[in-house]
């Protein structure tokens, strides 16, 4: 299908002028932010250093003029078509995003009335009602060729994805959140688990770490713990806070690559991944 040809119908693909005015004004605003931040003195914004958001500032500068400019002047052509339908399917999201960037901004109790914080007020409140009052898109309809084509592979993808037994999934997406934590920590902070070990004797992990070694050296009722013990209301009821679970958690984690102090986040992470895929 040529560009001429595009013939995009008043509900998939005709770009309404109001539209296009919001996305002007949204243009003009990124234009804004990024001249604000440009001429600032300070050093930070919310703790955003003003060189990063001059820097984010042009390219949405640039992106949303670029937009802007297919909006107004080539309005057959696939791109706008694509980009005012992806719109349109994420009007719900684009509705919550706008709404938690003006409550963030009523939490930390920008001025309204200066352009540092008008500018932003303005633009989340005019994306807000820009989802609110868009169509929704017809997903039996599609305003460009291949976009059909790919919802059809992409429903094909999701229906052997589902065919795949639950507890496959279930186990990356219990391990997920270990694996972003272990990502971030080792190479966004460039440190170890090993780092963040007991640093106190009032450390709760160093409690259980000494409890370990007690239970493991001198048996119940003796050692480090005996005063709690000899109060604990019931016999099974040993180690004092409740029951003696995580000690033996933690020594059987001791049991296989020897006690460490990084374990106390070995076995966290553990009880995560079995909540995870319990639930």
């Amino acid at each position: 299908m040529s560009i001429q040809n595009i013939e995009a119908d008043k509900d998939d693909g005709l770009i309404p002028i109001w539209v296009k005015l919001a996305a002007t004004i949204s243009a003009l605003s990124t234009g804004a932010i990024f001249v604000l931040a440009l001429l600032s003195a300070q050093e930070a914004l919310f703790g955003i250093p003003t060189g990063l958001i001059s820097a984010l500032s042009f390219g949405s500068m640039l992106f949303s003029f670029a937009v802007v400019a297919v909006f107004w002047f080539f309005p057959n052509h696939p791109f706008p078509i694509f980009i005012y339908w992806l719109i349109r399917f994420f009007r719900e999201l684009l509705c919550v995003f706008a709404l938690l960037g003006i409550v963030t901004l009523l939490t930390v109790r920008i001025p309204l009335a200066s352009l540092r914080g008008g500018i932003p007020f303005i633009d989340l409140l005019l994306l807000f009602f820009v989802g609110l009052f868009l169509q929704p898109v017809k997903l039996d309809h599609f305003p460009l060729p291949w976009m059909e084509h790919f919802f059809i592979f992409w429903k094909k993808a999701v229906q052997k994805i589902n065919s795949v037994p639950a507890w496959i999934p279930g186990i990356i997406v219990a391990f997920l959140p270990i694996v972003i934590i272990c990502l971030v920590i080792y190479l966004g902070l460039g440190a170890r688990l090993s780092d963040y070990g007991p640093k106190s004797f009032w450390n709760d992990e160093l409690s259980y770490w000494i409890w370990l070694r007690s239970f493991s050296q001198a048996g119940f009722n003796s050692g480090y713990n005996a005063p709690n013990e000899l109060l604990a209301r019931a016999p099974f009821n040993h180690y004092g806070e409740g029951s003696p679970l995580n000690i033996y958690l933690y020594r059987a984690v001791a049991q296989l690559p020897g006690w460490r102090p990084q374990h106390p986040l070995h076995s966290k992470f553990g009880n995560l991944v079995l909540a995870i895929f319990s639930f």
